[in-house]
């Protein structure tokens, strides 16, 4: 009875901020420009890694391993957009397949799925640019996500954000249902999460983050500072504290990440920066939030304290192809050496 309440009155914000967003557009746009329709931008990410999961001496699992992310943005008359994202992988916390493992010397079949598909409508309240997601959206960050260049789960339901004088708000209504199933079309929802996020700059350098999600049958409590200090004019660290803690549970996890882009904190050559890039962080993932540990794409299947490392360069003349190499040093170990290819937008730009 819970959910079906929920559901309606999911579908009720939806359609209220909907509207209300498609008037609040209107009632804006001071200059008419002819209607927009078509494929705005897209994209295709390909990448290849060896992946090896180990505890003290025994080997647990190695793989080849490869991934495709295919996202597009479709722009319909200038009014509103629609966005997707289809990916290889069979589960919310990974969209990575198996090309070959080493022990069992087989493959796992994949396909690719859409898992985010949604609509996003953008509008004025009061002069402050203001968002709605409606759909199958990237929504979801937890403790345990430093260093992930990108997340792969989804969450179902709508999101409104809006940027004012004090910060930047989100607020999310849906179905968090990790439930093995990526295809948006097909899987199942439970319309369990709500999500309250703020951000603002405190100081130039200073980001703060403070968040409430109520998922399942506990309430959590989200905090997470950024720091990027300046010396001598650049950016030379960036430091970030995270924090998530269970009401209900009395448990929490954290996490403390530095990283640096080496040749750009030491040369003021543009063709240097972006370049050469270390990353380091300490991760304790409290074993009663496990449910929602697993749900981070860099979980290694054990909660615990846990160290990482990652060394990472960008080649070519738009930093298209990324190297690199991680370890992790926990309960379980896990190394991995890889290759990222990304072309950037596929649409040629307008002169």
């Amino acid at each position: 009875m819970k959910n079906y309440q929920l559901a309606s009155a999911i579908l009720g914000i939806s359609a209220g901020i909907l509207s209300f967003a498609s008037s609040a557009s209107a009632q804006t746009q001071e200059t008419v420009t002819k209607p927009q329709s078509g494929l705005e931008d897209a994209n295709a990410i390909e990448d290849f890694r060896y992946d090896e999961i180990s505890k003290g001496n025994n080997t647990l699992n190695n793989r080849y391993q490869g991934r495709i992310r295919l996202s597009f943005v479709y722009n319909v008359k200038g009014q509103f957009k629609i966005v997707g994202l289809a990916s290889t992988g069979n589960s919310f916390g990974n969209d990575w397949t198996n090309v070959w493992d080493l022990k069992t010397k087989s493959t796992v079949p994949t396909t690719l799925s859409f898992r985010q598909l949604y609509v996003e409508k953008d509008f004025k309240i009061k002069g402050n640019d203001s968002q709605v997601l409606l759909g199958s959206f990237n929504g979801f960050q937890t403790v345990g996500s430093a260093g992930i260049s990108s997340t792969s789960g989804w969450l179902d339901g709508v999101k409104f954000r809006t940027n004012t004088q004090i910060g930047h708000f989100d607020v999310v209504v849906g179905s968090l249902f990790a439930n093995g199933n990526p295809d948006a079309f097909t899987r199942q929802r439970k319309w369990n999460y709500v999500q309250v996020e703020f951000d603002r700059s405190i100081l130039k350098n200073l980001q703060y983050h403070a968040g409430y999600d109520h998922f399942d049958s506990d309430d959590y409590i989200q905090q997470t500072l950024t720091y990027s200090p300046e010396i001598f004019g650049r950016l030379v660290l960036n430091f970030m504290g995270d924090g998530v803690y269970d009401i209900q549970k009395k448990a929490s996890s954290y996490e403390i990440a530095a990283s640096t882009d080496v040749l750009g904190a030491i040369s003021k050559n543009p063709n240097l920066k972006n370049r050469l890039k270390i990353e380091a962080w300490y991760t304790q993932l409290a074993s009663a939030l496990h449910e929602r540990n697993s749900m981070n794409s860099a979980y290694a299947g054990a909660d615990g304290s846990m160290w990482t490392e990652r060394v990472s360069y960008n080649i070519g003349k738009k930093r298209q192809i990324n190297v690199y190499a991680r370890h992790l040093n926990g309960r379980v170990n896990r190394d991995m050496i890889g290759i990222s290819f990304n072309p950037g937008s596929l649409m040629k730009k307008k002169n």
